[in-house]
């Protein structure tokens, strides 16, 4: 099946830029692409091209097209049951001339299965919901009030890491974390990994949700799993390690996703487990093509890590998000601080 691309991204874009939110459209899967007027497999010109000669950008009924029954179904991209100017908008904004056009790779479809994928892309071309940055001890005492004014809307802040015999809190989580959200940034946390085994990771899910108990947040809790003794343990353990992790997390009431760099999700992690959870990957290599090594599907994109942003008088790692992690946490009272039990 030709899967259904991140179309309803663009709303949720054009939505947060009017700071206004409707409710969200329920997508189904289908054997097209919403959008791909002419079924050749891409999202172009070439399907703006058709609607537009099909003088839909009128607002006219799409009983009154010319296209046919089936390219109607597919060019009411909003679904609002008129195939209208709108619906060009949307792929106006999308793909522009300059831009090659790529083949069709993802599910998007929030209302029925909010865990379901956002973006798959190697090519960087659809705009991020929101651009943020993440922070730890390292980058010291950090000027909130200064860096809620760059234009950074969220902040995954480090809580800690390892066990709790390894006495891991990040000393300025608390600091980050309360700051952050008293000067309007929505937020999410990482913990750091040392885990060798499943057991292990256990331990450091509980290390976790004793530093994080309570605390609402807007965006994921996400397991950080970077070290070079893990890759050194193979795919089946690292995977056993995030899923371990992950579930226990998730059972006290708390949406998770997994942090890691391109290579190691290419050879460390199996699909099942990357199908499972969302992805917050990092890849400096190529930011100013903004091309990247991994190309399953993601939802944030650490791009940099020497980025800079005022308030903060260290190197920085700066992300962009393609979910909007927000509205999702806010629609199905994910992260709200309450157990799950």
């Amino acid at each position: 099946m030709i899967k259904i691309i991140s179309i309803l991204i663009a709303v949720l874009i054009s939505a947060s830029l009017m700071d206004t939110r409707t409710e969200a459209v329920s997508w189904i899967a289908t054997d097209v692409v919403i959008g791909d007027v002419n079924y050749d497999g891409f999202l172009n010109n070439d399907d703006i091209s058709i609607i537009v000669n099909s003088k839909i950008p009128t607002g006219i009924s799409k009983t009154l097209t010319k296209l046919t029954a089936s390219q109607k179904e597919i060019a009411d991209i909003n679904r609002n049951g008129i195939i209208d100017s709108k619906d060009v908008e949307i792929l106006t904004n999308i793909y522009k001339d300059n831009l090659t056009p790529y083949e069709v790779k993802m599910i998007y479809n929030i209302e029925t299965n909010f865990k379901t994928k956002t973006i798959s892309m190697g090519d960087g071309f659809i705009s991020p919901v929101a651009a943020g940055i993440d922070v730890s001890v390292w980058q010291g005492i950090i000027d909130w009030d200064t860096v809620a004014d760059t234009g950074i809307s969220f902040a995954i802040i480090r809580a800690g890491y390892g066990t709790m015999e390894d006495n891991g809190e990040d000393i300025r989580f608390k600091e980050n974390i309360n700051e952050a959200k008293k000067h309007g940034l929505n937020v999410g946390i990482y913990w750091y990994s040392y885990a060798t085994t499943p057991e292990e990771a256990i331990k450091e899910a509980d290390a976790c949700y004793k530093m994080i108990k309570g605390e609402q947040l807007q965006y994921p809790v996400f397991f950080d799993i970077e070290e070079e003794r893990q890759v050194e343990l193979g795919t089946e353990v690292c995977s056993q390690m995030i899923n371990a992790f992950c579930d226990r997390i998730t059972s006290y009431g708390y949406y998770l996703g997994i942090h890691t760099y391109a290579s190691f999700l290419n050879e460390c992690v199996d699909q099942e487990i990357k199908d499972k959870y969302d992805i917050w990957f990092a890849d400096y290599l190529l930011v100013e093509t903004k091309i990247v090594n991994y190309y399953g599907d993601y939802q944030m994109w650490q791009y940099t890590s020497i980025g800079y942003s005022e308030g903060i008088y260290d190197d920085l790692d700066l992300d962009y998000c393609y979910k909007d992690y927000p509205y999702i946490m806010e629609k199905y009272k994910l992260n709200d601080g309450k157990p799950n039990y």
